[in-house]
């Protein structure tokens, strides 16, 4: 299978104060998520989490960083 450098599945970004940012990305609004990544997909989805990994906010969007190949 051919892979792109960068094309991540999912991005956790861990904060200071332990809340905690996911994305994801896909290739429909409804998912599923984390199969396709940050190039090849073409929705993402941002999750942000507080610090009892409970889900705060999120956000389904078009992806500004897909490519079509």
């Amino acid at each position: 299978m051919l892979t792109i450098v960068g094309d991540d599945e999912c991005d956790i970004i861990e904060l200071p104060n332990n809340m905690k940012i996911n994305m994801a990305f896909g290739i429909d609004e409804t998912g599923p998520w984390g199969w396709r990544g940050r190039i090849t997909g073409r929705y993402r989805r941002i999750q942000l989490f507080d610090a009892k990994n409970t889900l705060i906010s999120e956000v389904i969007e078009e992806n500004p960083l897909y490519q079509p190949f």
